[in-house]
């Protein structure tokens, strides 16, 4: 006698509803996992750009800064002059400035020409 298997012949599910496909409903959800996807991207990129760029100011350091009587000179790493400033007002008093850390200051204003 032969008996009949839930199961259908084969091993078989014949209960199971078939897949369907992705409804209209998903679409937007899924468009926007790819807008935050992007949007992290971005602010991942965008930070590390930032933190380079903090470092390469970091770079310029009071050592390739010349101070002298009558104005500045900052220098790149490899010694050239990258900008020059003059005083117009007058000449600074060089005994009355200090270098406190990383800041350079002065005490006496400008001596008039």
């Amino acid at each position: 006698m032969y008996q009949v298997v839930p199961g259908g012949a084969g091993g078989t599910n014949t209960d199971v509803i078939p897949k369907q496909k992705h409804s209209r409903d998903t679409r937007p959800l899924v468009g926007a996992g790819v807008i935050g996807l992007v949007l992290v991207v971005a602010a991942v990129t965008a930070w590390c750009y930032y933190i380079a760029s903090i470092r390469k100011a970091e770079l310029l350091k009071t050592q390739l800064l010349d101070l002298n009587k009558d104005g500045y000179i900052i220098r790149n790493q490899g010694g050239s002059i990258v900008f020059r400033m003059d005083f117009r007002s007058g000449t600074l008093d060089l005994d009355s400035c200090s270098k406190e850390g990383e800041m350079l200051s002065a005490e006496k204003p400008l001596i008039e020409n």
